[in-house]
This record gives C-alpha cells, structure tokens and sequence, in this order.
C-alpha cells in the first residue's frame, strides 16, 4: 500500500487505484484498503464505482481498524499540551450561513458567501428581490 499511497501524492491516481485493487486482491476482508480506493475513485470522478467500493466495505467486518497515536509534545508551552479549542466552533459558521439560505430561500437566495456581513446579507436580499421583480 505504500506505493499507493505514494502514486496518490503525485496524483497518479490510475495507478493509485490499480495498486489498491491488487492490493484488494490480496487481502479481500481489508474495510481500509475499499475505502481508500473509494475516496480515490470520487477523486477521478467515478462515482459509481465508489458507491461500490463503500458498499461492500459495509458488508465486511470491521475487525481490521488500526489506530496509531503518535505523541509529539508541543514545545510552545512548558506541559507539552496541545489545544483543540476551535473543534466546539467549527460548526457554528455552516449553521449560521444554512440559517441565512434558509430565511432568504422566499425570496429565491440559494446561497450566501461567508462572512454573511450585514452589507452582503443587505445586498442579496436587494439583489433577490430585484430578480423576482424582473421576472
């Protein structure tokens, strides 16, 4: 799987894939190895052929999962700690934005560029509405 995922980093998706599915080949029960060449197979846009791959990796056993932590203190501060305190927000701009389309959708608005600013909210409704009055 190496060289896969080596061919992946230079975009050699073709030859990503063929190296996968020998891969898939050699070792049938590997959920790890469908996925991957899933995700490879949406990048080259065969998506039919991902849909295939994900559904049979949901037909095995998920017994093959590997996890590996690799601990890498931090040397910006004296404990070593790393933070994750953006992961509570990162939800909340998507949420906010799928409100505004959600609230502008009576006036034909499908979507709003982020930062959602009170001057572009302003302008999309403007904009919304004189589409709807040309029409």
């Amino acid at each position: 799987m190496d060289e896969a995922y080596q061919a992946l980093r230079l975009r050699d998706y073709g030859r990503a894939i063929s190296l996968m599915q020998r891969a898939i080949e050699a070792s049938p029960q590997r959920i790890s190895i469908r996925k991957d060449l899933a995700y490879t197979l949406l990048k080259t846009g065969e998506t039919l052929a991902a849909r295939d791959q994900f559904r049979e990796a949901m037909k095995l056993d998920s017994n093959d999962v590997e996890a590996a932590l690799e601990g890498v203190p931090c040397k910006t501060n004296p404990l070593g700690v790393k933070g994750i305190g953006e992961s509570g927000t990162i939800g909340a701009p998507p949420a906010v934005i799928n409100a505004l389309i959600d609230a502008l959708a009576p006036l034909g608005v499908d979507a709003i560029d982020m930062p959602a600013t009170p001057l572009r909210v302003w302008e999309t409704i403007r904009k919304a509405k004189g589409k709807s009055a040309a029409a």
